[in-house]
């Protein structure tokens, strides 16, 4: 339901937290397929292939689910806030889960057809940099709204440092 409902701060940094787990979602979908095996080698394997269910759940549609939501919640705030979508500030987050979402369906789809390789490669680069981009924005964004606050205190060197942490661990995470 959270794609249908207001939007607030708790609801999208939850969904934003899924997003950032697709990994060990991946990782909990094939733990669950692995240990729900017969532990024959063809049994195991088929966990990984994309030509079987197993596969095409652990590949693709875990990946998929957190950045669809995501991208609806995006498109969802930018309608509560100002009645419109296109010119607000979620606008280019939703481009940001859009291009994400382009990018896992290329490279589900290189599996069938090799010849999308360098298409997914193209579309990793173009994904990671915008989110790199985007994360800046965001980054300075916060920094604007809390700088006045912390110009007064005199933890100033680490927020600096926590600044400079975040944009280098959020790129590396993209």
């Amino acid at each position: 339901m959270s794609p249908c409902v207001k939007m607030g701060f708790v609801l999208s940094f939850a969904t934003d937290q899924a997003v950032s787990f697709i990994v060990p979602i991946k990782d909990f979908a094939y733990s669950v397929c692995f240990y729900g095996s017969d532990f024959t080698v063809d049994d195991i394997s088929m966990c990984l292939k994309t030509t079987s269910v197993e596969g095409v759940i652990i590949g693709y549609i875990a990946a998929l689910i957190p950045l669809m939501l995501r991208l609806i919640q995006c498109w969802n705030q930018a309608r509560q806030a100002s009645g419109k979508f296109f010119g607000h500030l979620q606008m280019w987050n939703f481009f940001k889960y859009l291009a994400s979402i382009n990018t896992s369906t290329i490279s589900f789809l290189s599996s069938f057809y090799p010849e999308l390789f360098i298409p997914f490669i193209l579309s990793s680069i173009i994904s990671t940099s915008y989110s790199y981009y985007w994360d800046l924005v965001t980054l300075y964004l916060f920094r604007n709204m809390t700088g006045v606050f912390l110009k007064k205190s005199r933890s100033t060197l680490f927020y600096e440092t926590t600044f400079a942490t975040e944009i280098h661990t959020s790129t590396m995470w993209s």
